[in-house]
């Protein structure tokens, strides 16, 4: 029997305040390269009017999403950081339903439903946990929250992007 997606978060917190993953400070900045034209969510994509792109000029970010543009641009064929980004297109899109839409709110949302995406569609526990976890520590720490706290705070609406993005 698969996990619930509210048990794939939950035992992603467990990891993350646990500290059980490697700290990958050696490793390349990315996941091991994969066709995202292969991937599920490369339909949602272009059935949301997006274009996605690979953009290896992007300074200081895996990837982006540029709102006005309808573009989401990656520095490699990444496929966590494709989900991170389509997450802030599902936060777009479920204007009203959720609450949390501070900047940081919104990365911490993208990253856990980023995690919790590559390990259901990719069907492998993500080797790259260590940088989720470090990217929800900044943006939980301006937020004055620790990231289990900062998590278990928007853990609903996250779930419901995670839906949203595989209904």
């Amino acid at each position: 029997m698969e996990a619930s997606i509210s048990e794939m978060l939950v035992s992603i917190l467990v990891e993350f305040q646990l500290g059980e993953f490697e700290y990958t400070g050696e490793n390349p900045l990315h996941h091991e390269p994969v066709n995202l034209s292969e991937l599920p969510l490369m339909e949602k994509a272009g059935e949301w009017g997006l274009v996605v792109k690979i953009a290896p000029g992007l300074r200081k970010r895996l990837g982006h999403y540029d709102k006005d543009r309808r573009e989401i641009l990656l520095v490699s064929p990444d496929a966590k950081v494709f989900f991170h980004e389509l997450a802030h297109v599902a936060i777009e899109r479920l204007n009203g339903s959720i609450t949390h839409t501070q900047l940081q709110w919104e990365e911490i949302m993208s990253e856990l439903a980023a995690v919790a995406l590559y390990q259901i569609i990719m069907k492998k526990p993500d080797d790259r946990l260590s940088d989720s976890y470090s990217l929800i520590l900044f943006n939980a720490g301006a937020l004055d929250k620790t990231p289990l706290e900062a998590c278990l705070e928007v853990f609903s609406e996250t779930v419901e992007i995670i839906k949203y993005l595989l209904g």
